[in-house]
């Protein structure tokens, strides 16, 4: 059940993370005047807001259901590959300083 738990957090929180990316990309996108695109998400953006909404209540519902091992691995796995992510692009960011 522990392993189920944890891929439970991973899947859930990916498609999370892909839906807050269209809000934004789709915004970006319309504020420089470059076209939208030809695949059109119905109904955009109230179901991806739904869609966000409806993800986050199965992942606070996990721990009603036994699951509570998804919040336990995954908010410090989280964590950690965001300081991991924040660091390197640091690294990067002064490595091309550097370069010029």
């Amino acid at each position: 059940m522990s392993m189920f738990g944890i891929s439970i957090f991973g899947g859930i929180t990916v498609w999370i993370m892909i839906l807050i990316t269209l809000l934004f990309f789709r915004k970006k996108r319309i504020a420089e005047g470059l076209p939208i695109g030809k695949l059109h998400m119905p109904a955009y953006p109230w179901l991806a807001v739904i869609g966000i909404i409806a993800l986050v209540a199965i992942l606070i519902s996990c721990f009603y259901i036994g699951l509570s091992i998804a919040w336990y691995a995954g908010v410090p796995w989280l964590i950690f590959i965001s300081i991991a992510y924040y660091f390197s692009k640091n690294k990067s960011t002064i490595k091309s300083a550097d370069d010029k």
